[in-house]
């Protein structure tokens, strides 16, 4: 991240650069994160800052406050996770508990306008308290019912099952996340959460009012996912209430219904979390916008409209995919039902097939899963995509809940595969890496998220406090910039993402043992540099973790009858993986060997 501010830093401060223009380099990280998005990272006066510059004729920006007596010297400085300040030459930088800040250099403003931006500010503030009233008077009627301890469990609770918590209230941090954690005790030392606990509310900094019951309310709208809507934003009570209804409106729309919005912000929450509920169907598509750099992932609610290129894409990624398999035809779910089925009652071993250490897909059953992952990197000309899920997927089929959960306690990493296919144009790119830094390292990480996922299934009081876990993704999601942050996504070239867990959200979940499941299984593809993806080739890789769950379908409905017997995936060995030649109209599948980092063609299923 250092490395990153210092290059957006430099390039924001280059000759011939206004200071509207510079600051806008600086908020978006030169163009990496959306300005809509990183304007509501900016507190009050930053904002307004930012806001009444265009207007000036006179301002400067460079490393030396300027001599123009009606002006005003601003100090420009990020803190460590990139939130940009813009305020007042000698005032002390907030502290986040992160390390020192990151100075940029000082902005020379007109007297006039940084009056008026305070002015605004102050504006803001007023508004702000009002909204904020609301969140504290639920506070309160929480403490006068007996219940804020229970507020506080449910809080700390949810913040430990989400990828990352990281948001701000006035200038102070809330976070949960690979540097920095304070919501929740750690080996360092105790966390916020646990100081509220020995403190009357009356002596709670407002700050902490608001996080606590925002927190909540985000949790009733959406489970903890909704908590990485507001991940390097200013997170207010006005936002909140903002968002919350914003989201009600887009669901009852896809409800075809209308929607009373509530001024209490937990009825407010249970309204939206009931409407996300409801949203179901092949019409409407719920999806998220992830951006790497600030870990905010956005939500957007959006009525599928037909798109001929998507079709085309797909109905030739499905003739891909039956031209090996020897059929043909245009109806993708009975050609998946069929194979599913033939390969799963197929021998165990593909006739010659390979059985050393380092096979990938050697079963009927495992080419059809690495044929599915294969064409969504064709299709997406993607670098590389994968699909994870169980190997023994039977055993979770038992006579009763208790012992469904105990099979699950005891699940590992290990107990779960990722298939991997790769791209020739990848192979060259990495050489004899290929196999460590991208297929070992994605497998492994695929592996442990997985088994981080299934137990979020269950019912919330029938998991062990010891057994961590995250609630399974349900949304599919495009991501941009994930390899300016995570140093396992840096070395294996995950910059641009799509990812398609399944079942998602609108469609019915896989029951296994009369208990539901969400994110059992994915497509994920992944470019390593060039252009991000667009909404068509999400929904291209979504179709295909449609087909994929055609096939996983058939697993368990063989697996109710079989359990101990029927499905074994014993390929997809970490380190090994599918390749295909990306320009080549119809997908031909090789392996790579970890050992050799060589590719070597697959027999042809018999």
């Amino acid at each position: 991240m250092l490395e990153l501010l210092q290059t957006v830093i430099a390039r924001s401060m280059l000759p011939g650069i206004s200071p509207p223009a510079a600051i806008l380099k600086l908020l978006t990280f030169d163009g990496r994160a959306p300005l809509e998005q990183r304007l509501s990272s900016l507190a009050e006066f930053d904002r307004a800052i930012f806001d009444v510059l265009p207007s000036s004729k006179r301002a400067t920006l460079g490393n030396q406050p300027s001599r123009q007596q009606d002006c005003e010297s601003l100090q420009l400085f990020y803190n460590p996770l990139g939130r940009l300040h813009i305020r007042r030459a000698g005032n002390e930088a907030p502290d986040y508990g992160l390390g020192a800040a990151i100075n940029i250099g000082i902005l020379s403003l007109e007297r006039t306008l940084v009056a008026e931006a305070e002015a605004r500010a102050d504006d803001l503030k007023r508004e702000e308290l009002a909204w904020r009233a609301k969140l504290e008077k639920t506070l309160g009627d929480i403490e006068r019912e007996g219940a804020l301890a229970q507020l506080l469990d449910d809080v700390e609770d949810s913040v430990r099952h989400v990828e990352a918590v990281c948001f701000y209230v006035d200038d102070f941090l809330y976070a949960v996340m690979e540097r920095a954690t304070n919501l929740v005790s750690t080996k360092k030392g105790p966390g916020l959460i646990a100081a509220l606990r020995e403190r009357s509310p009356d002596t709670w900094r407002l700050s902490d009012k608001i996080a606590i019951v925002a927190l909540r309310a985000l949790f009733l709208s959406g489970n903890s996912v909704r908590f990485e809507e507001f991940n390097s934003v200013a997170l207010t009570a006005k936002g909140v209430f903002a968002r919350l209804n914003e989201l009600c409106a887009r669901y009852a729309l896809a409800l075809d219904e209308g929607f009373s919005p509530s001024s209490d912000i937990l009825d407010l929450s249970r309204q939206c979390g009931a409407l996300a509920a409801r949203v179901k169907g092949d019409h409407w598509l719920r999806y998220r916008r992830v951006n790497g750099i600030t870990f905010q992932k956005n939500e957007t609610v959006t009525l599928l409209n037909d798109d001929r290129v998507v079709s085309d894409r797909l109905q030739e990624a499905l003739h891909g995919i039956q031209e090996k398999w020897g059929h043909n035809g245009n109806d993708a779910r009975a050609f998946f039902r069929e194979m599913a089925e033939d390969a799963i009652r197929a021998a165990p071993k593909k006739e010659g097939g390979e059985t050393g250490a380092y096979s990938a897909a050697v079963t009927p059953l495992e080419e059809l899963i690495e044929d599915v992952v294969g064409s969504a990197v064709r299709s997406t000309t993607s670098d590389y995509g994968m699909s994870s899920s169980l190997r023994l997927p039977g055993a979770l089929f038992v006579d009763d809940p208790a012992t469904l959960r105990d099979r699950i306690a005891a699940l590992s990493p290990k107990d779960f595969y990722c298939c991997i296919v790769g791209t020739q144009d990848l192979l060259e790119k990495y050489g004899s890496r290929l196999s460590t830094d991208v297929f070992r390292a994605v497998q492994a990480r695929m592996q442990y998220n997985r088994w981080h996922f299934i137990p979020g299934n269950l019912p919330r009081a029938s998991i062990s406090a010891d057994r961590h876990f995250f609630y399974p993704p349900v949304l599919p999601d495009l991501a941009e910039w994930v390899d300016q942050f995570h140093g396992g996504h840096a070395r294996a070239g995950v910059r641009y993402s799509v990812r398609a867990p399944g079942p998602e959200i609108v469609q019915p979940p896989l029951m296994i043992s009369g208990q539901a499941f969400r994110g059992f299984y994915d497509i994920r593809v992944v470019r390593t540099d060039g252009v991000p993806f667009t909404f068509s080739d999400l929904r291209v890789v979504r179709a295909h973790s449609q087909w994929m769950g055609l096939i996983w379908q058939k697993i368990v409905d063989a697996c109710a009858t079989r359990p101990d017997a029927a499905v074994r995936i014993d390929g997809f060995i970490n380190g090994a993986g599918g390749m295909v030649a990306r320009a080549h109209p119809n997908p031909v599948l090789h392996h790579v060997d970890e050992t050799h980092g060589d590719a070597r063609r697959a027999l042809p299923v018999t």
